[in-house]
This record gives C-alpha cells, sequence and structure tokens, in this order.
C-alpha cells in the first residue's frame, strides 16, 4: 500500500496493484475512511476529479460572510442548508455556495459523503457527513466531522496523489 498524506489530516492509501483500469483507493479524513461503501476507483475519470479539485486559486473567503461566527460544523450545515428548499438559506447567492465550497465531488468512491472545503478564522478545513440510511455505522450517519489542514499540505497530497497515480496508470509506477 502506497499511502501519500497523513491519515489524521488527509491522505489517500493506495493497494499495489490493480485490475486494469481499476484500482484500490482509501481516502481518509481525520483519520477516518471514507470510502467504506465503494473504494474501488475508475483511474481515468478519478485522476481527472482528483486533478480539478486542486485549490490553486480557489477564493475560500468568497462567502465568509456567511461564516461569521460560526463553528466548522455551523458552517457546514449552512452550506447545506443552501440546498434545502425549507430552509431560509435556500438559494442564498443563486445557489453558488454549495458548488462553489463542494470537495471530494470524485464519483462512486465518495458519493456517500457530503464534503466541503472552506476557511475559517484563518483556517483551511474539511468537513464531511456520512448521509447513507445504509451506511455500516448508524451512528455515523449526519455526524460532522472535521479537519484542519494547511492549503499547501492540501496541494501537495493532491498533486502527489495524481501524479502517482497517473504514473501508475501509463506503467511506470
Amino acid at each position: 500500500m502506497k499511502l501519500i498524506g497523513n491519515k489524521k489530516p488527509f491522505a489517500f492509501e493506495i493497494a499495489d496493484h490493480s485490475e486494469g483500469d481499476m484500482k484500490i483507493v482509501d481516502i481518509w479524513i481525520n483519520s477516518i475512511s471514507i470510502c467504506c461503501d465503494d473504494n474501488t476507483v475508475y483511474l481515468p475519470q478519478f485522476i481527472g476529479s482528483v486533478d480539478l479539485s486542486l485549490p490553486n486559486d480557489l477564493d475560500l473567503k468568497k462567502y465568509d460572510k456567511y461564516f461569521h461566527g460560526l463553528t466548522p460544523e455551523q458552517i457546514h450545515r449552512f452550506i447545506k442548508s443552501t440546498r434545502d428548499e425549507e430552509s431560509e438559506n435556500y438559494d442564498v447567492e443563486d445557489d453558488w455556495i454549495y458548488p462553489h465550497h463542494q470537495f471530494l465531488d470524485w464519483g462512486a468512491t465518495t458519493d456517500n459523503v457530503t464534503c466541503f472545503i472552506f476557511e475559517s478564522n484563518g483556517n483551511t478545513f474539511i468537513t464531511f457527513s456520512f448521509w447513507r440510511e445504509e451506511h455500516h455505522n448508524p451512528d455515523e450517519i449526519n455526524h460532522i466531522y472535521k479537519t484542519s489542514i494547511s492549503r499547501a499540505e492540501l496541494r501537495q497530497v493532491l498533486t502527489e496523489t495524481v501524479s502517482y497515480l497517473t504514473n501508475y496508470k501509463d506503467g511506470m509506477a
């Protein structure tokens, strides 16, 4: 297994072997594996999705006027509420807040979590919650988990993962 990053804030754990364009990849946030439903990725799609997530120029402060005084868990709930038709926050900013902060939208491997990235009090946070009713641990459903990570570390983990998987796919790893 190849570990890229540190499981406590954010890491990828990649199996040594694969079958064609399919590979076992586990994603860890705050020492929790989020790929508990499906950890098999289709390399061409997954590499492209992760590559598009690199936070080079993403302005994580763009909507922070809504986050003032909120905890990371409250910010997660607020962002999620912008898609809830019954919420007073529904469609705030013409529904740009949710997609702007959405993270880990990488296909079937991450479909079991709602995940956001944002800045609060000078820190970059990744928050996530499991949402599927059939999740293996019912106590985890809708519980909001968080981790703080520097943008440089996040960029390094994502870049190294894309490079490693690309090289592997191309027969060099």
